[in-house]
């Protein structure tokens, strides 16, 4: 099953920190597909914010939402360990 998570951080940042940042943390988790590459893309919306968009593929269809919900509790708190902010 794909999963999607939407975020939205504060600029400035370095947007191959972020995308490594969220590549580990999902490469991390045993529910994730690591033959299907994550896809992660990000847009600009204003001078100050950026939304990023985060999609990947569960082995267990009955673990998603779980999956989903570790892997932003996790992307947060990586983040926030990096000086990231999240609004």
């Amino acid at each position: 099953m794909r999963v999607n998570i939407s975020i939205s951080i504060a600029k400035p940042f370095n947007t191959t920190d972020v995308v490594n940042l969220i590549r580990e943390v999902i490469g991390e988790n045993t529910n994730v597909f690591i033959s299907k590459e994550p896809v992660i893309m990000i847009s600009p919306v204003s001078k100050l914010n950026s939304k990023i968009n985060i999609y990947f593929w569960c082995k267990d269809i009955s673990k998603a939402d779980v999956t989903k919900s570790m892997i932003n509790a996790q992307i947060f708190e990586t983040f926030e360990q990096k000086g990231i902010e999240i609004l």
